[in-house]
C-alpha cells in the first residue's frame, strides 16, 4: 500500500499547463516489443549463414523487454505531465494475450510505467489463444468466403512490387539457396499467389508475397535488436530508399490480408466491442491492452481511421507501438473529447536504443477516423465517437 501511495504521489506532484482541460482516462492498445522470428521457415531460401538468436522463436528478447520499458517510462512522465494521477490498487489493468512475447511486453511496461507497485499483468491462462486477440477467421458462410476472396484477389491485381520483390530475390540470393536446389523453387517472381480461409485460422496469402514478408520480418527484427549491420541481412540493406522498398512487402501482404471491413469485422469485433466497453463502460483510469500487428490493422479498419502517415518509420504498425485513446474534459465548455494519437519509436529510436523523455520523446502522430472529425488540437468530440461505438 505504500509503494502505491507514494506512486500517486509522485504523479500528481508535477505541475504542467493548467488551461481547464483535465485527462480523464486512457485506453492503450500496443502491439508487443522486438521478438525473434516466428520460424526458421525462411531459412531455406538462403544458403548464406544466418545469424542465431538469444532466444527462441516468436518470445521477446532482451533488448525487446528493455525498450518497452523505456517507452513505458515516458509514458508515465507523460501521465505526470497532464496532471492524470493513478492509483494502481484500482486505476490500472494491463492485459495482454496469452503468449510469451505479449505477456513479456506487460510485465516491461509494468516495470517501465509503474515501477512502484509491482501488479500483476492479466491474461488469459488458457492453453489456446485468446479470442479477444484472435485474428482467427469465425463467420465463414459460403457467401463470405466467396468475397473475401474475390477481394483478396482484386488487391493482389492492384499492387506492383516487383522492385521490392527483386531486391529481395538479390539480398537472399534464392537462385542458389536450398529451395531452389530440393524444390525449384528459384525466384521470388514467377509463380503466383494462392489464398487460404480456415476456420480458427488466420487468413493466408501463399506465395513471394508472403515469404517475402518473413523474410523482411526477419531483417527487422535483426535491426531492431541491435544486430551488427554486417549481419543484419548479412550488410546488403544499405540505404533508407531499400529498406522502404522492402517494408513496402511487409505494408502490402497486410494491407492485402486485414484492410477490409468484412474481414476486419470478422478477426476484430469482439476485441472492438471490448474496448467499447472498456471506454465507455467501467471506471478503471488507465488500461493498457498488448497484443500484435494484426489486431492493430483490424482496429483501425473496422473504426474506420483515416490515413495516416508515421514520420520517422517505415512500418505502418511500428514494433511496441501504441495507439492512445485519451478522454478529456473541456471545463470551459463542460464537453468532453477523444483525442487518439499513435506514440511509437523511429527507426532510429529503435536501432539506438535511445532513452525516451519529455525532452527526447518518441513520435507521436494524431489519428482520426471517419464521423468523428478533428479540431487544430486533434480533439473530436466524445458523443461522435460513441456514436460510432454504438453502430459497431
Amino acid at each position: 500500500m505504500t509503494s502505491n501511495i507514494s506512486w500517486l504521489l509522485l504523479l500528481t506532484s508535477f505541475v504542467g499547463a493548467d488551461d481547464g482541460s483535465k485527462l480523464v482516462k486512457v485506453l492503450i492498445f500496443s502491439r508487443h516489443n522486438v521478438r525473434s522470428p516466428l520460424s526458421d521457415v525462411h531459412e531455406s531460401y538462403s544458403s548464406k549463414p544466418w545469424p542465431t538468436w538469444p532466444n527462441e522463436f516468436g518470445t521477446l528478447t532482451p533488448r525487446g523487454w528493455l525498450l518497452e520499458r523505456i517507452m513505458a517510462k515516458y509514458i508515465s512522465l507523460w501521465l505526470q505531465q497532464v496532471h492524470f494521477p493513478v492509483d494502481c490498487s484500482t486505476n490500472v489493468d494491463i492485459y495482454t494475450n496469452n503468449i510469451e512475447r505479449t505477456i513479456s511486453s506487460g510485465y516491461a511496461f509494468v516495470e517501465g510505467a509503474f515501477p512502484q507497485c509491482g501488479f500483476p499483468v492479466r491474461y488469459d491462462s488458457g492453453s489456446t489463444i485468446d479470442p479477444i486477440f484472435s485474428y482467427s477467421s469465425r463467420n465463414l458462410t459460403p457467401e463470405y468466403e466467396e468475397g473475401v476472396q474475390r477481394y483478396l484477389k482484386n488487391k493482389l491485381l492492384e499492387i506492383d512490387l516487383r522492385e521490392s520483390l527483386e531486391l529481395m530475390q538479390d539480398i537472399v540470393d534464392v537462385k542458389n539457396s536450398p529451395k531452389c536446389k530440393e524444390e525449384g523453387v528459384c525466384d521470388l517472381m514467377s509463380w503466383g499467389h494462392t489464398i487460404s480461409i480456415v476456420p480458427d485460422k488466420e487468413p493466408l496469402l501463399h506465395g513471394p508475397i508472403a515469404i517475402s514478408n518473413k523474410l523482411v520480418d526477419t531483417f527487422l527484427m535483426q535491426y531492431y535488436d541491435g544486430f551488427d549491420m554486417k549481419d543484419v541481412a548479412w550488410g546488403l540493406i544499405t540505404n533508407e530508399t531499400e529498406w522502404k522498398m522492402l517494408l513496402d512487402i511487409n505494408k502490402n501482404y497486410h494491407d492485402i490480408i486485414f484492410n477490409d471491413t468484412n474481414i476486419a469485422r470478422d478477426l476484430s469485433l469482439s476485441l472492438v466491442k471490448l474496448l467499447k466497453k472498456y471506454l465507455l463502460e467501467d471506471d478503471v483510469k488507465f488500461r493498457c491492452l498488448v497484443g500484435h500487428d494484426a489486431n492493430v490493422f483490424t482496429i483501425t479498419r473496422l473504426l474506420n481511421f483515416t490515413t495516416y502517415e508515421l514520420l520517422g518509420q517505415n512500418e505502418k504498425t511500428p514494433i511496441g507501438g501504441k495507439i492512445v485513446f485519451q478522454k478529456w474534459y473541456d471545463g470551459n465548455t463542460d464537453r468532453h473529447l477523444l483525442k487518439i494519437e499513435y506514440v511509437y519509436a523511429s527507426f532510429k529510436q529503435l536501432r539506438d536504443m535511445e532513452e525516451l523523455s519529455l525532452e527526447n520523446p518518441p513520435m507521436r502522430v494524431t489519428l482520426e477516423m471517419e464521423g468523428c472529425s478533428i479540431d487544430s488540437d486533434g480533439f473530436c468530440m466524445w458523443n461522435d465517437f460513441v456514436q460510432i461505438l454504438e453502430a459497431i
